[in-house]
């Protein structure tokens, strides 16, 4: 093998490796992470108003929310491999000694080189389906990105108002405390005069023990609201200090109808647009799979030095594999499956949101039902019986502990309709859930029914085919599934 073989097989063996990618380490460092996230909770707004507080939380969800952050990390590291189309097999290249012997074979040259470069040519659309492939993957993840966004800010609406009712349970739980700790200081002085017993007494400060409680307890859920804000939104627990009650929703008189619910529903739920991701993406998957069965056309030319003689030859070889055994069958038949898989897991999810949406107008129409009857007959008829009460003490007919024993039960039933309006609170918030879609008209809101969107690159589709196929309920693909 002479020296210039060697010079030239170095040569290609050195072009061969010149495109590739040098590793550039990028350590995880923890001390300037925590130093970055705690300039970004000071950075965060103050609320102010409760009729711009949503918006801002909103807005800064948007762009600071650790579970936004990370679906939309993930969508940037599908959109990075989107962004590279698929590129032709790279070429083989074989080279080395051969040698020859016998008896015609002569003296010089006994040890020649020989060298075959081999390029594969796609014969079917290999390349394109798994171009379009990748690019409905990264279009998944933005549609990923939205719906986390979605589904955040449907959980920051219910951690809002569970702040706002605790802290109103706190309120009506303080006033009612005021009333009971009177009514145990003027029966301590009835104690002292003779006219009551310590019997009284213990049952009052045991009234009065039990307000505590309740009240304590309020407050831990507004800890435990003011926690899943915090978590959800990447802000300090400092800045929901000063939401009370003024932020909850307003209940709306009527119902949506089940028809423009059951409408909405493919358009809305998070569970059913994913279920229609996965069954997009089983589509490309059999697209790729079927591709994959059609061999590559592998061409390129021969050098070698005949052994033992002064001559050279150069031919060209020509291959594919013959797709008589494999032909890919195991993995078209494992995505025809997965395709099948995923119909009937969106049949499955769409019967579970219709029974879903059916359990939550049903619960919203018993919840309204129990507070309608505490607003409207025995709220009214216990604050009748202390207006009643007070008249009699101003004509001598009752006393003083009897007046705060009727307005202790009011504070009470003030209390239990409260409890009333949270649990149809409630109720419409596992509604939306449900949906996957705002109903309630919160303050501060832009608009009924006002779903936030992710800036940037996830704002507008990278895939319009993908985005069609999941997202339009109009298109013949939808058609098929609602079939």
């Amino acid at each position: 093998m002479t020296a210039r073989s060697l010079r030239l097989a170095a040569s290609c063996a050195l072009a061969a490796c010149a495109g590739c990618v040098s590793y550039e380490p990028s350590p995880l460092d923890h001390r300037s992470i925590l130093g970055a996230e705690q300039m970004s909770r000071r950075a965060a707004p103050e609320l102010g108003s409760p009729d711009m507080a949503l918006a801002t939380v909103s807005e800064w969800m948007a762009t600071h929310g650790p579970a936004v952050r990370s679906a939309r990390a993930e969508f940037e590291a599908a959109r990075a491999r989107a962004e590279v189309l698929t590129p032709w097999a790279d070429p083989s290249l074989q080279f080395g000694p051969q040698t020859a012997w016998g008896g015609d074979v002569g003296s010089s040259r006994l040890v020649t080189p020989f060298a075959q470069l081999s390029i594969s040519i796609p014969l079917g659309d290999r390349l394109a389906a798994q171009d379009a492939q990748n690019l409905a993957l990264a279009e998944v993840a933005r549609i990923e990105t939205v719906l986390r966004l979605r589904e955040e800010y449907l959980a920051v609406r219910a951690a809002w108002a569970r702040l706002a009712a605790a802290r109103l349970r706190q309120t009506q739980l303080e006033a009612w405390a005021e009333v009971a700790q009177a009514s145990v200081a003027l029966t301590r002085r009835q104690i002292e005069l003779g006219a009551s017993s310590a019997l009284d007494a213990g049952l009052l400060e045991l009234d009065l023990a039990r307000v505590e409680v309740r009240r304590l307890a309020a407050e831990l859920d507004a800890n435990r609201a003011v926690g899943d804000l915090a978590a959800r939104t990447g802000m300090p627990l400092a800045r929901f200090d000063a939401l009370d009650e003024a932020a909850l929703p307003l209940l709306p008189e009527a119902l949506p109808s089940a028809a423009e619910l059951e409408h909405a529903l493919g358009s809305s739920r998070p569970g059913l647009i994913r279920l229609r991701a996965d069954h997009a993406l089983a589509e490309r998957d059999l697209r790729l799979q079927i591709a994959r069965q059609y061999p590559d056309l592998k061409l390129g030319p021969i050098y070698t030095a005949e052994a033992g003689e002064q001559r050279d030859q150069l031919g060209l070889g020509i291959g594919f594999n013959v797709p008589w055994f494999d032909a890919n069958r195991q993995n078209i038949a494992a995505a025809i499956g997965e395709r099948n898989r995923t119909r009937a897991a969106y049949e499955a999810g769409l019967r579970a949101a219709l029974a879903e949406l059916d359990q939550g107008l049903r619960e919203i129409e018993l919840t309204r039902a129990r507070r309608v009857a505490l607003e409207g007959s025995v709220l009214p008829a216990a604050e009748a019986n202390v207006r009643l009460a007070r008249l009699q003490a101003e004509a001598g007919a009752v006393d003083t502990l009897r007046i705060l024993e009727v307005q202790r039960s009011v504070q009470e039933l003030q209390v239990e309709t409260t409890a009333a309006r949270l649990a149809e609170l409630e109720a419409w918030l596992g509604l939306e859930r449900a949906l996957g879609q705002p109903l309630l008209p919160f303050p501060g809101e832009p608009a009924p029914g006002h779903q936030p969107s992710p800036t940037g690159d996830a704002a507008e589709p990278i895939d319009q085919d993908t985005n069609r196929q999941i997202l339009d309920l109009s298109s013949g693909g939808a058609a098929e599934e609602s079939r």
